[in-house]
């Protein structure tokens, strides 16, 4: 799995996550979010697991590379149905 370091960032900044939250969410420092999204370093595939997995679990929807934009996007909430 790759996810680039926009995409990172554009999700992050859609779920209004610093960089501490987001670093909690995924279970590693602060310093290692920061350094991915500015590619200073390359994630272990483990790390870009729990990236990937803690955005899914935000509501984060990755795009497929034909639709416009950085390749990440909120998921619309569901309707509620209601009971009869």
């Amino acid at each position: 799995m790759r996810i680039k370091p926009q995409e990172i960032i554009k999700a992050r900044q859609l779920l209004k996550l610093s960089h501490g939250d987001f670093a909690g969410l995924v279970g590693v420092r602060r310093s290692i979010i920061c350094k991915i999204e500015r590619g200073e370093v390359i994630a272990e595939a483990d790390v870009l697991e729990r990236i990937h997995g803690a955005l899914k679990a935000a509501g984060i929807e990755f795009v497929s590379a034909d639709n416009e934009g950085l390749g990440v996007r909120l998921r619309k909430p569901r309707k509620s149905v209601e009971a009869r």
